[in-house]
């Protein structure tokens, strides 16, 4: 595996970590504290946290945090089938969720997808312009899987263009300089 895959895999698992705890808080809004006490816990094996989630829609099938709980795990998992059949439902139920939009970017893009993922990752920023998340995994697709290095810096551009956290900005410089050190006429 190259350095390149190794970072996009981090990224990836970095970006759907955030997802999963967002979820989580989200989840738990609705939860009893027996139920936020046992959520809360980060080891709480993938099985688990689906499972408690599928008792939350049983109770609800509309219960759009604990489908969100639900894909998030299937993600996480690499059930990537699975998860799209549930972001579907989850698409129907919340059409303007960028965490939706952006999540079924995310299969898109694991799936190689690649034209279908920036779709979504559109989608995603038309109903939040500031989605980094989006913004930066558009970028990767044009630089990694379409070969397109200034699609790759004007993306990349506007996040830096959006004043992220110092964090955010040093690694969205590396991928800029490594562009320019790789760059070619495309």
């Amino acid at each position: 595996m190259n350095r390149k895959e190794k970072v996009i895999i981090f990224f990836s698992w970095l970006m759907l970590g955030g997802i999963v705890v967002l979820a989580i808080i989200n989840l738990t809004a609705t939860m009893t504290r027996e139920d936020l006490a046992t959520m809360s816990s980060r080891n709480i094996p993938l099985a688990e946290k689906i499972a408690m989630a599928q008792e939350k829609l049983a109770e609800n099938p509309e219960d759009f945090q604990a489908l969100m709980v639900i894909v998030d795990s299937y993600v996480e998992g690499n059930q990537l089938f699975e998860a799209m059949s549930l972001l579907k439902r989850a698409e129907q139920l919340q059409p303007m969720s960028v965490h939706v939009q952006s999540d079924l970017g995310v299969v898109y893009q694991r799936t190689g997808q690649y034209d279908l993922a920036i779709e979504k990752y559109r989608a995603a920023l038309k109903i939040d312009p500031d989605d980094l998340n989006s913004l930066y995994h558009m970028g990767i697709i044009y630089r990694d899987d379409k070969n397109d290095n200034r699609a790759a810096m004007e993306v990349f551009e506007k996040i830096l263009a959006k004043n992220p956290s110092p964090r955010i900005s040093e690694m969205i410089n590396k991928e800029i300089n490594q562009i320019k050190a790789g760059q070619t006429d495309n």
